[in-house]
């Protein structure tokens, strides 16, 4: 008799290796650190006599003192356009005097109408007994059109006398950037005036 067939064995597929995803890891960097503010120092020379370093009585984070200074004479300015005691960079200036090579803080000036963003003390300057501040972000004929503020002295105390503006103030002027004053002559810089156009 013929001999039965020899069964032929089924091959079983093997499964396919399954994928592993691959992980991709993603970096978010660290911001660095933000230093903080350190009030600022002034350092005032006297000839013959040791060096000062000024700082203001009410001295704080961000006022900025020093941005500005001038001196006549025993007399020193200096400007804190940060200083926020009328607002957020309301600004002041300090009037500080010498004697027998040591500096002491006479008085603390502010801006009568001080508000915030007037950065009052952005520019300084003294003759004998009056002090001239500037206040370029001053808004009064616009924004940063500026203003310039005049203080006299009377037996050790500062006042206001006077707010000056131009007569063809505008936005954008900052009118009192600069300033100077000698005797009863005052002159003030509008360096983003445009007369030309």
């Amino acid at each position: 008799e013929p001999s039965a067939p020899t069964p032929v064995p089924t091959a079983t597929p093997e499964p396919l290796p399954t994928a592993t995803p691959t992980l991709t890891a993603t970096l978010t960097p660290t911001p660095e650190p933000t230093p903080t503010p350190t009030p600022v120092p002034v350092f005032a020379f006297v000839s013959d006599a040791a060096s000062n370093k000024l700082v203001s009585n009410d001295n704080a984070q961000n006022d900025t003192f020093g941005t500005a200074v001038a001196a006549d004479g025993g007399s020193a300015v200096i400007g804190a356009p940060g200083d926020t005691d009328s607002g957020t960079d309301s600004g002041s200036a300090y009037v500080y005097i010498e004697s027998g090579g040591t500096w002491t803080e006479q008085g603390k000036l502010l801006a009568d109408d001080g508000s915030s963003g007037k950065k009052f003390g952005l520019a300084v300057a003294i003759s004998a007994d009056t002090a001239v501040i500037g206040a370029p972000n001053d808004s009064v004929n616009g924004t940063d059109s500026g203003s310039v503020y005049v203080f006299a002295r009377s037996d050790g105390a500062w006042s206001q006398q006077a707010k000056l503006t131009p007569g063809d103030g505008s936005q954008n002027d900052q009118f009192g950037r600069s300033v100077a004053v000698s005797g009863e002559t005052l002159v003030v810089g509008a360096p983003t005036d445009t007369p030309g156009g």
